[in-house]
């Protein structure tokens, strides 16, 4: 059986839990009376089931695309790596973390900061980057760094290498740093990181994300007031003077976030593993969880200001609709909120709470057809209200008065900045015979514009 033949066996599969939980609905409202315990029990799993295969579905597409670039698609499985066969896979991975490398930053020695799309206001600045000609992108950095970090010997040339990035940093450091144990990653494991990072997650593959170096911030001018001075009359008629057009600035500074693996120290030096598969796999899932976190519900403070914080520096309660009542989605309120953002229709769309997610796909009209149009084609979006709609398991998901459950906006509005100084420290545990990897990075993220958005939520009373 073909991937694609696959893919839509799953999304038929689909359809079949998809009727079976609306049936449970139907059911229940034949007979004028509430869901029993049981039925509300059968219609989550048969709901969540459907969703497991919607995913299913889309993997396989994904896994038959062919121009696939995952990560591990050209690198030596590690279970069958011989010791001696260390040195090929370095160089393996080294090759394939520059393919990663040039695809992220898109071949470009200067990246220009884009124009927030059909937005009025001036580019912010530039970000330099020259990945040609960085020394932790070369192949010799890359081999003296996994050199390092399996505890094998150096040479005093990789040390030298090591040290490049190193020293450059200690000019900006404070008093109280240290850089003890502290490496440089090669730009093929950040762009590893980075990649498997925004893979996992989906708000990740829907934000606008920027690279800056260092202490640099991202800055970006935007308008914050219209003007308002047209008005008719004759040939000699004065427009009244504007007072209201203005613009202010919205910053992302990265701040600073870490995560942390162990790996066995035998299996490091005797070249088991595949140093930089066993780091990204590691951490990948612990970074990206903790940034969506964040990107959800941060308070700005210390971290990124996140879309269901109510801020006047990055969606203020104006942009909260109700969407309905106290306990469950309608499809009036639903519908509804898409009118808040009129001029974002052809590239909005609702992002779900698991609960409001479920009403919502067994929600039926007064003929008892479903309102949720789910995808019958691999690879597309369900759609609700006339737009695509997807699940968030992160999203605020408590059934309560005034409490949120979801959002429908174009999420390219919400820009993320990620500092590629990141840095990998190699601490020995000798008691347990393990090596302590910590990663450090820093991001920041925000809304950058307000009207993109609008936050769904339960009615107070």
């Amino acid at each position: 059986m073909s991937k694609r033949a696959e893919s839509t066996g799953y999304l038929e599969q689909r359809h079949e839990a998809l009727e079976a939980a609306r049936q449970i609905t139907r059911t229940a409202l034949d007979a004028d009376r509430e869901l029993t315990g049981e039925e509300a029990s059968q219609r989550t799993a048969l709901v969540n089931r459907a969703q497991e295969l919607k995913q299913l579905s889309d993997l396989t597409l994904e896994q038959a695309a062919p121009n696939s670039d995952a990560l591990d698609a050209t690198r030596p499985d590690p279970d069958a790596m011989e010791p001696t066969s260390r040195t090929n896979s370095v160089d393996q991975l080294v090759e394939k973390g520059r393919e990663n490398m040039q695809s992220l930053f898109d071949g470009r020695e200067t990246g220009t900061i884009d124009e927030l799309r059909n937005m009025r206001g001036s580019d912010a600045g530039t970000v330099h980057w020259a990945p040609q000609t960085a020394i932790t992108a070369t192949p010799e950095y890359a081999s003296a760094f996994y050199s390092a970090m399996a505890g094998a010997e150096i040479t005093a040339d990789q040390q030298a290498l090591l040290d490049v990035p190193r020293q450059a940093a200690d000019n900006f450091l404070s008093a109280d740093d240290t850089r003890a144990g502290v490496l440089t990653p090669p730009m093929s494991l950040i762009a590893g990181i980075l990649k498997a990072r925004d893979a996992a997650l989906p708000l990740s593959a829907r934000i606008t994300k920027k690279l800056v170096r260092g202490a640099e911030s991202l800055g970006k001018t935007r308008r914050a007031a219209k003007a308002s001075t047209f008005k008719w009359g004759s040939e000699t008629t004065r427009p009244t003077k504007d007072e209201a057009l203005g613009y202010d600035r919205r910053v992302l500074t990265p701040q600073h976030w870490s995560s942390a693996v162990q790996i066995g120290r035998v299996l490091l030096r005797r070249g088991f593993l595949n140093i930089e598969n066993e780091i990204i796999g590691e951490v990948k899932i612990d970074i990206a969880e903790g940034i969506e976190q964040a990107r959800i519900t941060g308070d700005g403070n210390g971290k990124p200001l996140g879309l269901f914080t109510a801020s006047e520096n990055g969606i203020t309660s104006a942009r909260d609709v109700v969407a309905g009542t106290t306990t469950l989605p309608t499809w009036e309120g639903i519908t509804k909120a898409k009118y808040l953002a009129l001029r974002y229709w052809g590239s909005g769309e609702y992002l779900l709470a698991p609960s409001a997610h479920e009403a919502l796909a067994v929600d039926a009209d007064t003929t008892g057809q479903p309102r949720w149009r789910e995808s019958t084609r691999a690879g597309e979006p369900d759609r609700f209200a006339g737009r695509p709609v997807d699940l968030h398991e992160f999203f605020p998901n408590t059934v309560a008065v005034d409490a949120y459950f979801g959002m429908f906006a174009d999420f390219s509005y919400f820009w993320q900045a990620d500092d590629l100084d990141m840095e990998i420290l190699r601490d020995i545990d000798i008691h347990n015979n393990v090596v302590d990897v910590v990663v450090r990075g820093a991001t920041d993220a925000m809304p950058m514009l307000e009207e993109a958005f609008v936050r769904l939520k339960y009615a107070a009373s």
